[in-house]
């Protein structure tokens, strides 16, 4: 079970409630097992957007493009101001005694983000060498894209 609510970005505390950290913001809140499901479709929000944006661009790009952004910004409301805000907030915890924190070291993160960078640019490099349909161009823009902000994202976890 740990493993999976690490891979949430959810920790375990002393009382064996479910803790999000926002780090940022240096705010921790306790996750109600009620609204596990909620939280992880609100945790995966980038990757639902990139999907549907995928999807619908096949057919019109535009309206992929659309609705992309549109639902991004749905979930993202959805999880900072109906999830979060409908949790309690907690000062400070203790974790689970079986709690191993193995995060990422310094030096990984920025390897990873750097191959999601290089993997984005990539595939922009091929689609400007090789001719490639033009359906298939806004697939790998769109890929190359989400690789790129993922880097950025990633990047971003450097502190």
């Amino acid at each position: 079970m740990q493993k999976n609510m690490k891979r949430l970005g959810l920790v375990i505390d002393s009382k064996e409630r479910m803790i999000y950290q926002n780090k940022r913001k240096n705010i921790n809140y306790v996750i109600h097992k009620d609204d596990l499901r909620k939280y992880e479709y609100a945790h995966n929000r980038l990757l639902i957007s990139f999907i549907l944006f995928m999807l619908i661009s096949i057919l019109n790009p535009y309206a992929g493009i659309a609705i992309g952004v549109v639902s991004f910004a749905a979930l993202e409301f959805y999880f900072k101001f109906i999830i979060l805000e409908n949790s309690m907030v907690i000062d400070n915890f203790k974790h689970h005694p079986d709690y191993i924190d193995k995060d990422m070291t310094k030096t990984q993160i920025l390897v990873l983000a750097l191959l999601y960078i290089i993997l984005g640019g990539t595939l922009i490099a091929y689609v400007q060498i090789e001719p490639v349909d033009q359906d298939v161009i806004f697939l790998v823009y769109g890929v190359s894209a989400f690789a790129i902000v993922s880097g950025i994202r990633t990047f971003l976890r450097l502190k």
